[in-house]
């Protein structure tokens, strides 16, 4: 490199090579009997197979229709390895237009492009075959059939009767064709002049300004991390690795974290950049993978934008990292986190998979801290590969949005082994606009740091199918009030066929838990196998002094809490109150409170956690919707800190909820004790019923089956 570095740090070696390169292409246009204006004209028919575009290509409906794998075209020789342009002709006196493209693929072949040519002969079949003695004739006098021309990894010439193929083999061809000529449609600087786009300017950043207070960027709140370097350093006893970037700031090389289970999973770099893979992280990428350790481009980002001052940011430095803008990434055992607070906006986006499906969940919580009232748009945005490699699938990749679920499907029916599976994305139903074109979303030179759909107003354009530069942008707005929170749900995810994809993302949108309570630490109240089995990475919300243990279980993001606290999870309010029980791990673990709830959304909820009764119970009369009773405990008997059937009729009377509901009885026995001690099993709920009626007569009761559902009204 050096040596090369010095031969042309002189000016007059630049212009010896730039005369050289000139000479070199005149001889060889020369040789190939083309003229400069030919060889510009060739050059972009080749854009045309080098990228993804729909304007030379077959109707979305013919590329679904005649849509299948690489094996399709086997018995007419073609590998389907290379791309494919297609010339249909009828008439010999359109064979001129099969001339140029002969030139232009011996052109591309000297130039190191690689391209099948097949000419398809629809002349009816007759006698006289004047048009495929035409062909043929001008095949085999074309240097593209020459002595090198037996190399068929530099592309081949094929020329293939419609009366002699079968009519599914031609629809494949049309389908998968970079590029169909047709030859009555004139010459081919005719169909190319056709194509021609009016040129668009992609719009500048917004250049009005924000109200003074949204404007103040948020450093990250200051942390106390283990063996920190200057970028980053470990949390949570080891639990985390907490990665800070300050103005100007980058990782030296992506910092990632392999989120995965034995079938899905991703990965994430510190900036927020990665990729997502199904079955096979190399053969079946559902997003790019960048192998470039210095710019990292993303392939999946999330954009929030402010529609009154038109502003586009997002929760990760990739792919616009503010100049003067902080940003805070925890790695976690099976989880990332971002957080970033600019522009009166405070997000906080999680991102995880489950353990047993194939499905990315990306949780991203927006907090209003602006003091004012705020209309946003967030957008989701992924280009998708369903494939060891975007270029190579991108033309295949056929696009709809699923009318079951309103989820934006896509499938690769190119890809031999994974074609039959289907990849979804979806804003957990909030969508209200969408596009699979990338040109329409990134814009014409535009990047992902500033896409074009952003910075101008106005919605997306809704358009899916095939023969598009594929990807997957979903978008919703939000109104939020001074200090309001709200979540945002992202699934990706991929599945065996459709209706399989439409049971995963029915089912996670109904499973998006935000938190779970856990009431004290006892074994059967805290437990780490059971706590993991539960879809998501909802918040775990844990006693003071039990926040630790549970990070060190893998069981984050972690909320430690005491009597009296109070959180705001995606508009609902969580109030921590107190419990008549012993709160500590036994033998030797932590000790903290033990603790109830009550949780207050468009119903107000009460869940006791082991309690009995206990004098301050009564402050919560008159409020609640639902009370959740335990009226028994885990074994034959029940000790200290417990309520029977009698006391909780008795707690039901102090509470005066609209519903009473028992719970906590007849679960977590040893094997074989039902047949021994039936009691617990089936009488503590409808004993619970009997002293309600004579306690608190005015309090209706429901005893609900183990899976039951219950829809509560409003109290009147």
């Amino acid at each position: 490199m050096l040596d090369i570095l010095d031969k042309h740090h002189d000016a007059n070696a630049f212009v010896r090579a730039s005369t050289l390169a000139w000479t070199q292409a005149q001889v060889q246009l020369r040789h190939l009997g083309i003229s400069a204006v030919e060889a510009s004209l060739f050059q972009r028919l080749a854009g045309h197979v080098l990228f993804a575009d729909a304007t030379l290509r077959s109707s979305s409906d013919t590329i679904r229709r005649g849509s299948g794998g690489p094996a399709g075209l086997w018995s007419q020789g073609i590998s389907g390895d290379l791309p494919i342009v297609l010339l249909r002709i009828g008439d010999v006196d359109d064979i001129a237009i099969a001339r140029q493209l002969l030139q232009a693929h011996e052109y591309w072949r000297l130039k190191q492009l690689a391209v099948d040519l097949v000419i398809l002969n629809e002349r009816a079949a007759s006698y006289v075959q004047d048009l495929q003695i035409a062909l043929e004739t001008l095949v085999r006098t074309s240097q593209s059939c020459g002595p090198e021309a037996t190399d068929r990894a530099r592309g081949c010439v094929y020329i293939l009767r419609t009366d002699l193929i079968p009519a599914e083999t031609q629809a494949l061809l049309a389908s998968v064709a970079r590029v169909v000529l047709v030859g009555q449609r004139g010459s081919l600087a005719d169909q190319l002049d056709r194509t021609r786009r009016p040129s668009v300017a992609t719009p500048g950043r917004p250049s009005r300004g924000l109200p003074p207070g949204d404007s103040v960027i948020t450093g990250p709140a200051p942390q106390s991390l283990e063996f920190f370097n200057g970028l980053g350093g470990f949390a949570a006893n080891g639990a985390e690795y907490v990665t800070l970037l300050g103005p100007g700031q980058s990782t030296p090389a992506p910092w990632v974290n392999v989120i995965a289970n034995p079938a899905f999973g991703f990965q994430v770099a510190a900036e927020g950049s990665g990729f997502t893979w199904s079955v096979n992280s190399r053969e079946n990428q559902l997003t790019p993978w960048s192998n470039d350790p210095v710019t990292d481009r993303p392939g999946e980002v999330i954009y929030l934008r402010d529609e009154e001052s038109g502003e586009v940011w997002g929760p990760t430095a990739a792919p616009a990292h503010d100049p003067g803008a902080f940003y805070s990434a925890s790695h976690g055992q099976g989880y990332s986190r971002f957080t970033h607070e600019s522009r009166g906006v405070a997000l906080d986006l999680l991102m995880y998979v489950p353990l047993g499906d194939s499905i990315k969940i990306s949780q991203l919580r927006i907090r209003n801290t602006s003091g004012r009232a705020r209309r946003l748009s967030v957008t989701a945005y992924v280009e998708w590969v369903l494939g060891p490699s975007r270029a190579a699938g991108a033309p295949f990749i056929v696009t709809e949005m699923d009318t079951v679920t309103g989820a934006m499907f896509a499938r690769n029916p190119w890809n031999a082994v994974f074609g039959s599976r289907v990849a979804f994305a979806d804003l957990a139903g909030r969508q209200t606009q969408w596009t699979a074109d990338r040109r329409e979303f990134v814009g014409r030179h535009g990047t992902l740091a500033a896409p074009a759909a952003l910075l101008r107003a106005g919605p997306l354009a809704r358009r899916v199918g095939a023969g598009l530069d594929p990807c997957g942008a979903l978008q919703t707005s939000l109104a939020l009030d001074a200090g309001e929170t709200v979540q945002i749900v992202f699934l990706l995810g991929e599945a065996a066929d459709s209706a399989a994809a439409q049971a995963l993302v029915g089912r996670y949108r109904g499973a998006d838990l935000d938190a779970v309570f856990i009431s004290h630490g006892h074994h059967d109240h805290f437990d780490p196998p059971s706590l993991r089995r539960i879809p998501g990475k909802p918040t775990v919300i844990v006693p003071r002094g039990f926040g630790r243990l549970a990070a060190r279980l893998g069981l984050g993001p972690v909320e430690e809490v005491e009597p009296g606290d109070r959180l705001t999870i995606d508009r609902v309010h969580v109030e921590a109150v107190h419990a008549e029980h012993s709160g500590r791990r036994e033998p030797f673990g932590p000790d903290g409170p033990a603790m109830g709830c009550v949780v207050a959304g468009s119903k107000t909820i009460y869940f006791p956690g082991d309690t009995d009764l206990f004098p301050a119970m009564g402050a919560l009369a008159g409020r609640l919707d639902v009370a959740l009773l335990p009226v028994w405990g885990w074994g034959p008997t029940i000790g200290e800190g417990h309520m029977n059937p009698e006391r909780a009729a008795a707690a039901a009377a102090i509470l005066r909820p609209g519903l009473a509901i028992p719970i906590h009885w007849g679960t977590f026995y040893p094997a074989g004790l039902r047949r021994m001690v039936p009691k617990p099993f089936d009488e503590p709920g409808r004993d619970f019923e009997a002293a309600a009626a004579r306690l608190a007569p005015d309090v209706p009761v429901r005893i609900l089956a183990p899976g039951e559902a219950l829809d509560v009204p409003h109290r009147s």
